[in-house]
């Protein structure tokens, strides 16, 4: 079953997959595993939550 790709913005991606009942946010280059959670809505949170920390993690040093 293949899992729901989302994109922020024009950068990474990451995907959420069901798997035993769970919704489960997988990296899409690496497959590792960002947690698994009872609701897709807490899955979608979660996987704003990475990419919100990644795109600040890139921004390192540029803010005046």
């Amino acid at each position: 079953m293949p899992g729901k790709l989302f994109k922020y913005k024009k950068h990474a991606y990451a995907m959420i997959k069901k798997i035993k009942g769970k919704y489960v946010v997988l990296s899409e280059t690496t497959g590792r595993k960002f947690g698994a959670y009872k609701t897709k809505r807490e899955a979608k949170r979660r996987l704003q939550q990475i990419e919100f920390f990644k795109h600040l993690k890139g921004r390192k040093g540029k803010r005046k």
